[in-house]
């Protein structure tokens, strides 16, 4: 089976240019409050969810998740 994670995805409108975090306070250790157009407060208040994305003149974040194979590290035969 399959694990994920939650990805944050960031697009810039002006430049087109596309980030991608692991949590909105992550988006904030990079970019700041004028960057992005958005409080982190807000985003969190927003809820953000899959299909339920955060737009604004500058940027579209969109929250999703990202599936990953589950990895053979440690089962190895001794």
């Amino acid at each position: 089976m399959s694990k994920h994670s939650t990805l944050i995805h960031v697009h810039f409108h002006g430049n087109g240019q596309h980030f991608y975090f692991g949590s909105i306070a992550a988006i904030f250790q990079l970019f700041s409050r004028e960057d992005v157009g958005v409080s982190r407060s807000t985003l969190y208040t927003h809820d953000l969810e899959p299909g339920k994305p955060y737009s604004n003149q500058k940027c579209t974040i969109r929250k999703g998740r990202m599936y990953r194979k589950k990895g053979n590290r440690g089962n190895a035969l001794v």
